[in-house]
């Protein structure tokens, strides 16, 4: 009877800087505790090893998505992904259900002359001039931290 191919199931934290050391697990099934994790081709430091669970350290590697492989000693492989960046992703982002006060315009259903809102949710946001791509849509946008008190 052939031994099932192993399957990741879930990779927590999905991004980490570029220069590694990022502590990562790996969820999963069928996994060999003596598999070997790679991501991008550039093995991982192994922290912890199970059937279903990697702890892993990522390995220096440059901005962008990058392929975990974690392949068992039967040559048989599971694939996932990891995203590699110095700047947080933006995790949320939510338009407003009512009508916008200021402008009386709905914004779920499109506004009608602009001057609405939206919100972005995410980690280590900058200050400035940033762009948003909507579809085709490029918007200007003034970032600004919101701190909590």
């Amino acid at each position: 009877m052939a031994t099932p191919a192993p399957t990741i199931t879930g990779v927590e934290p999905s991004w980490g800087p570029v220069a590694g050391g990022t502590e990562v697990v790996i969820n999963g099934t069928n996994f060999d505790t003596d598999a070997l994790v790679t991501f991008d081709g550039s093995p991982a430091l192994v922290i912890a090893a199970s059937a279903t669970s990697f702890t892993v350290t990522t390995p220096a590697h440059a901005a962008g998505t990058a392929p975990i492989v974690i392949k068992n000693g039967d040559g048989q492989s599971a694939t996932g992904s990891f995203l590699y960046s110095d700047t947080a992703p933006v995790t949320d982002m939510a338009m407003p259900t009512a009508p916008d006060m200021a402008t009386g315009h709905d914004m779920a259903k499109g506004g009608g002359g602009g001057g609405g809102g939206c919100s972005m949710v995410g980690e280590g946001a900058p200050t400035g001039a940033a762009a948003l791509l909507f579809g085709a849509l490029l918007l200007a946008l003034a970032l600004r931290r919101r701190f909590l008190a």
